[in-house]
């Protein structure tokens, strides 16, 4: 498994930089003010967009797949987190695996809300309360009306639930992952029946993200599928289900971004999936390559070898002994070439 963290470790790079990208771009352009983070005494936008080519990239991604830079990498986020969630939930029980998200999450998050606190305070002179402060690292600003310290919270939350929802379903199947897409789009509608709703129709705007979360653990599941059809299967009818979703609450509450367009699922899908089954197809390659340059550098050496009587004991032996090392010297002097390789490609990579 470790070929397919590696991948899932570089679209995290990926998504990271598609999110800093989308929200330079709107915020560098377009944006005038920016409450929260900086004072209004500061001058905004800090480009002229209409001279600013920065916006191409942007352009081409609305135009070519109806989505955005930030939401696209937000999407594929939640895609990784829905991945890997099963992945743990198949070595730990539920509270093993609570414990292990409260202590990866909430001590980081303690600290980093009282840097940033304190840092838009000295270079903006904006001030936060204790109550945003603890609401912020709660994670309960939305239930309570306060406004947190860094707006982008919002995602956490989404993955806070989940792991909550995680706990609750166990081990992940099919079946469980099908019937959570389908009662969190009953709710959707019930939702959009009763629109008055207050505090419904607040738990609604999360968990809508639930269903892109899904789209991740489909893939895991289909991973472990051996039919191509079953992987199809999985990996389609959550894409379907969660678009329908989102798409119910796009209709009943005007929402403008682009999370329930469907190239935003697919392009989010398919970028997960190349990361993951195209590390997984490029270890079996290099394996595959690792084997047949051992097997032919052994043949040699074999072949080089002096041949000895088959009825002497100590001669088999030493025969014996010779194919062990010949095999070592084959496998080091593969490990030697390859490592000679990377080093060459780093060097006229700079």
């Amino acid at each position: 498994m470790n070929h397919r963290f590696l991948a899932i470790d570089i679209i995290r790079i990926l998504a990271v930089l598609l999110v800093v990208y989308g929200h330079f771009v709107l915020v560098g352009g377009g944006a005038t003010t920016i409450p929260g983070v900086v004072a209004e005494s500061t001058k905004l936008p800090i480009f002229d967009y209409t001279l600013w080519s920065v916006w191409s990239f942007e352009i081409f991604l609305i135009e070519k797949f109806s989505t955005q830079t930030a939401i696209l990498g937000v999407t594929i986020f939640f895609i990784v987190t829905g991945f890997l969630m099963p992945v743990m939930m198949e070595r730990y029980s539920s509270i093993q695996f609570l414990i292990n998200r409260f202590f990866r999450i909430i001590p980081l998050l303690i600290v980093s809300m009282l840097i940033i606190m304190l840092f838009v305070y000295y270079t903006q002179n904006i001030v936060f309360t204790l109550k945003s402060y603890i609401a912020s690292v709660t994670l309960t600003y939305l239930f309570i009306g306060v406004v947190p310290i860094v707006g982008v919270l919002w995602t956490l939350i989404i993955e806070v639930i989940f792991y909550l929802i995680t706990a609750i379903i166990g081990k992940f199947t099919f079946e469980k992952l099908i019937l959570l897409q389908v009662i969190i789009l009953s709710i959707i509608v019930f939702d959009s029946k009763y629109p008055n709703l207050y505090y419904l129709h607040l738990i609604v705007t999360n968990i809508k993200y639930i269903l892109i979360i899904a789209i991740g653990s489909s893939i895991f599941l289909a991973s472990k599928e051996s039919s191509i059809l079953k992987k199809f299967i999985y990996i389609s009818s959550s894409i379907v289900i969660s678009y329908i979703g989102l798409y119910i609450f796009k209709l009943n509450y005007q929402d403008t971004s682009t999370y329930s367009n469907i190239g935003t699922l697919l392009l989010g899908t398919f970028i997960v999936l190349f990361a993951i089954w195209g590390g997984q197809v490029y270890y079996e390659f290099t394996k595959t390559v690792k084997y047949i340059f051992r097997t032919c550098v052994s043949y040699l050496f074999n072949s080089c070898s002096f041949r000895v009587g088959n009825d002497d004991y100590f001669a088999r032996i030493f025969y014996f002994s010779l194919f062990i090392n010949n095999n070592i010297i084959c496998h080091s002097s593969y490990n030697f070439l390859y490592f000679t390789y990377l080093c060459r490609k780093n060097r006229y990579s700079l």
